[in-house]
């Protein structure tokens, strides 16, 4: 698998050659799929390290490197102030911007590539939650700016596209890792209590959700919603526990684990 991420690869962008994005949608060079290759770049050189195949590990780590140069110098848009959600490329081989704003460009924090705290990602994760946020009493993040599946309202500027749960908890994940106190997690938390609440009374939590009714869309359940829950609640407690041993320290002799509210 590595062989094939290091392969299919533009040395001239320094990024991955088109593919279609984690939507199923379209074709392009996305910034969601730029991380993911470079976090699996990664964890292919450490692999490689642990089975002494150091010249592998140095190869794989090096892509992953030109991967991280390309992502700044080709999906971050200083006119826009965000990184975009990608490259296009037309019949004749040319690349165009797609600057649609794009929950999934969270994916730069999620994988790793840059920390919750760069200038850049604050920026536009800003502009991503300004833009895309549900503005309904449902609330929820959207996909992106003008989501047409299971379209439920005709006023993109107060519904961008229906909220659906794993971006909302991308988000919940991006401000948990940005807290550096307790009272920090509380918007983080605030996110994990609102997919909470929109699960059926099984526990079912679906794809999306309509943004006027708050019932469920499209499939339900969605393994990716669960998924998705269930790393933004560990993210949450990890991060909490953390904190609130930083806060107020147990003394030594003490083993008592501290309980998240």
């Amino acid at each position: 698998a590595a062989e094939f991420l290091s392969s299919y690869f533009d040395t001239g962008l320094g990024l991955p050659m088109e593919s279609y994005d984690l939507w199923e949608e379209r074709r392009g060079v996305f910034t969601f799929t730029a991380a993911a290759v470079l976090a699996g770049l990664r964890s292919a050189a450490r692999f490689a390290e642990l089975f002494s195949e150091k010249e592998n590990a140095a190869r794989f780590l090096e892509k992953a490197n030109q991967i991280k140069k390309g992502i700044g110098a080709h999906l971050y848009c200083p006119v826009l102030g965000r990184f975009i959600r990608g490259l296009v490329q037309d019949s004749q081989g040319n690349y165009s911007r797609d600057n649609v704003l794009e929950s999934s460009i969270l994916g730069l924090f999620l994988f790793g590539v840059l920390p919750a705290d760069d200038p850049r990602l604050a920026e536009t994760v800003e502009k991503i939650e300004a833009g895309l946020w549900v503005k309904t009493p449902v609330g929820g993040l959207a996909r992106y700016a003008g989501d047409y599946y299971f379209r439920s309202s005709s006023d993109p500027a107060k519904v961008p596209g229906n909220p659906w749960i794993i971006c909302t908890l991308w988000l919940a994940q991006y401000y948990t890792a940005r807290a550096t106190s307790l009272a920090g997690l509380v918007p983080a938390k605030a996110l994990l209590h609102w997919a909470a609440a929109y699960a059926l009374p099984t526990g079912v939590l679906p794809e999306q959700l309509h943004p006027e009714s708050g019932e469920p869309l499209s499939v339900a359940p969605l393994a990716w919603s669960h998924a998705a829950f269930v790393l933004a609640v560990l993210d949450y407690v990890e991060k909490y526990e953390r904190l609130n041993r930083e806060a107020c320290p147990l003394p030594a002799d003490s083993d008592q684990p501290a309980v998240p509210s």
